[in-house]
């Protein structure tokens, strides 16, 4: 499964089509005694929680390997980050 990923501009919005705007309002209204957790225990305890944090670390990447994620024309840490999760999340389901 690809993961497509899409960061917003500050006060951009995406476009969301009649079906989205319709589950969301589903999702909305849904009691929390319906939400399936099966897959994922519900987390309870939050302490030490920080919301938005990110670990910044220096990553070297060979010339090539960046001139490679450059020509997406995306932001090359924004791909590689999105190749890396990729990668853990296929590694983490097998």
């Amino acid at each position: 499964m690809a993961i497509t990923r899409k960061i917003y501009r500050a006060g951009e919005k995406p476009v969301l089509t009649a079906e989205q705007l319709a589950e969301l309002e589903a999702l909305k209204n849904m009691p929390d005694s319906e939400i399936d957790l099966s897959d994922l225990p519900e987390q309870t305890n939050w302490t030490g929680s920080v919301r938005g944090y990110f670990t910044k670390k220096r990553v070297t990447v060979d010339d090539d390997v960046y001139t490679w994620l450059s020509e997406a024309g995306t932001n090359p840490q924004t791909r590689l980050n999105e190749i890396l999760r990729q990668i853990m999340l296929q590694e983490k389901h097998a």
